[in-house]
């Protein structure tokens, strides 16, 4: 267990792998939910306080430590095998290195992965309380506004893909570099 030992460290990758994610995950909350609505709206106003902007900056990161969890569940077992540093090879001399490579590389994964499982939980939320509200509309006005949503939902879910492709290329660039350097730890579960 002690080459699983990793140094702990918050940096630009980590928030950027998380907190824009779990905005998303906020603002599909905010489609069920009259209190995340009402924080989303008071966060958009233009005389908003610091209370405010923390408060939302501190959801969005707990969402998306949580749509991160979700995302390592089901990219882990059906779409990604994510590589795994082999700490114990890790000599002072390519800590640095290592460094550069999780945050230029497996950061990005987990953005793009992480931002593909929000941007699907924010388009089906979307669509199907869009759908819901459109169900006590009058039918003209009901067709119309169906159209506009459908292009959205198809846009979102290309999107997702889009973003799955960019995690897959991220992941495989990370096992690359790592395969290179020889600190790609074997058969990690």
């Amino acid at each position: 267990m002690a080459d699983e030992v990793k140094p702990a460290s918050i940096d630009f990758g980590v928030l950027i792998a998380f907190v824009a994610p779990g905005f998303l995950a906020f603002w599909a909350l905010s489609y069920v939910s009259e209190q995340a609505g009402s924080w989303m709206t008071s966060a958009s106003k233009e005389n908003q306080n610091v209370g405010v902007f923390l408060f939302v900056a501190l959801t969005s990161l707990s969402l998306g430590l949580v749509v991160s969890g979700i995302r390592a569940l089901c990219t882990r077992k059906w779409l990604f095998d994510e590589p795994v540093i082999d700490w114990s090879k890790v000599t002072s001399e390519k800590r640095l290195l290592v460094h550069d490579v999780r945050n230029g590389l497996y950061r990005h994964f987990q953005f793009y992965a992480n931002m593909a499982v929000a941007l699907l939980a924010l388009s089906l939320v979307r669509f199907i309380t869009r759908m819901a509200d459109r169900m006590a509309q009058p039918p003209p006005t009901a067709v119309r506004q169906n159209v506009g949503d459908t292009v959205i939902l198809i846009l979102m879910l290309g999107g997702v893909c889009v973003l799955l492709l960019s995690a897959r290329d991220s992941v495989a660039r990370f096992r690359n570099a790592l395969k290179t350097q020889d600190l790609l730890k074997e058969n990690a579960q």
